[in-house]
């Protein structure tokens, strides 16, 4: 019988297991023209936005709002990121959290630099986007 479990256990430490990281993205990041669009929609949403998720590479934004009488808490995106997945077959990652971006790509330090209102305009946003290194063919220090 102490074989058995000492064999079960050996069996069970060796056994590759599927480990994903957190569910705010880091790393570098180009957001593509639909991720662009995506995003200032959700910027200049009227409802709170709460939680703008986008694929791995930059493809395609997902967002997640807090309608009119609804109080929205944070806490774990497992929900929301495995909806973003089924979507668009990608991998996906928190970009922001309401209006601030909370991905770390070395550029973007977070904070009152990273915060977004919802009275800019589309290019205030783009220009910002590209302040923080988030736009292809930039560059920022």
């Amino acid at each position: 019988m102490r074989q058995i479990l000492g064999i079960l256990i050996v069996v069970l430490l060796f056994v590759p297991t599927k480990v994903k990281a957190g569910p705010i993205g880091s790393g570098e990041i180009k957001l593509k023209p639909r991720a662009v669009s995506d995003f200032i929609y959700y910027i200049q949403m009227k409802d709170k936005p709460h939680l703008f998720l986008i694929t791995i590479d930059g493809s395609a934004g997902y967002y997640w709002r807090c309608p009119k009488g609804v109080q929205c808490v944070a806490g774990g995106y497992t929900q929301e990121l495995s909806y973003c997945e089924r979507y668009y077959k990608k991998e996906c990652k928190v970009f922001a959290k309401r209006r601030t971006i909370k991905w770390n790509n070395g550029i973007n330090k977070g904070g009152k630099e990273s915060k977004f209102n919802s009275k800019m305009s589309e290019s205030e946003i783009k220009a910002k986007l590209v302040q923080l290194g988030f736009l292809r063919g930039t560059k920022s220090t």
